[in-house]
């Protein structure tokens, strides 16, 4: 973890910093100093003690969308505009050793952290974009988007967010929107299903005891030795 970290005075200036009571605000700058490169951070005794820090100081940043809580787990807490405050050149990144909590995060197109996979300006999970070298000079995120809704498809066999249509289009939103390609195939294979139940509920018969009127439909409670269907009959 770095020693030193840079705060801008935009962050300071920003209306959610300014309308935090004062021990939590001091609790958020204590946790951006402590922050790995990855904007990652242990809840420490020493932290809290200091700035007699309580549940309710982090839960006021929580509501105000400046720090990120793990379900299930109450030491951790997630910077999330940590790649929008500080920017920290390649050669001295170190990765953050919580990699089951950074495999949890995804990027918006500001840069900041989210829990929700199905957030409609997702461009990337936070590993994927380690692993690219963390650009941040990207000029145009749409391609990115389409990419990583694509990867989110194959990978659920439902897409949950507005995917592309191929012919280039984009439906409005709607999150619980199925692929219509998917759709289509498998109202083919109901349909397909439900014609060959209904042709093995029926007999065809194809006599010339039945005086040359070619074949016939017969329900399969019908007898085809029954008097009434015997051509030989007295009646015909």
């Amino acid at each position: 973890m770095a020693e030193r970290r840079m705060l801008s005075k935009s962050l300071l200036m920003d209306n959610k910093f300014l309308t935090l009571s004062n021990d939590s605000k001091s609790l958020y700058l204590y946790l951006l100093m402590f922050a790995d490169d990855d904007g990652i951070v242990k809840r420490s005794i020493m932290i809290d003690s200091v700035l007699n820090a309580t549940n309710k100081n982090y839960t006021e940043l929580e509501e105000k969308g400046l720090i990120i809580a793990i379900s299930g787990n109450d030491e951790i807490r997630v910077i999330t505009n940590w790649n929008g405050i500080e920017t920290i050149r390649e050669k001295l990144y170190s990765p953050t050793i919580y990699l089951n909590i950074r495999s949890q995060l995804y990027l918006r197109t500001d840069y900041s952290y989210t829990l929700n996979k199905n957030d409609p300006s997702v461009f990337s999970s936070a590993d994927s974009w380690v692993t690219k070298g963390r650009p941040k000079n990207i000029k145009d995120f749409n391609p990115l988007i389409q990419q990583y809704l694509q990867e989110v498809q194959d990978k659920d066999g439902i897409s949950t967010v507005p995917v592309q249509d191929k012919d280039g289009t984009c439906p409005s939103p709607d999150k619980k929107r199925i692929d219509k390609y998917s759709v289509d195939k498998s109202r083919t294979a109901q349909a397909n299903s439900e014609q060959t139940k209904k042709e093995n509920n029926y007999k065809y018969i194809n006599s010339s005891s039945n005086g040359g009127m070619g074949e016939f439909l017969l329900n399969d409670d019908s007898s085809t030795s029954s008097i009434e269907n015997n051509a030989t009959t007295e009646n015909g």
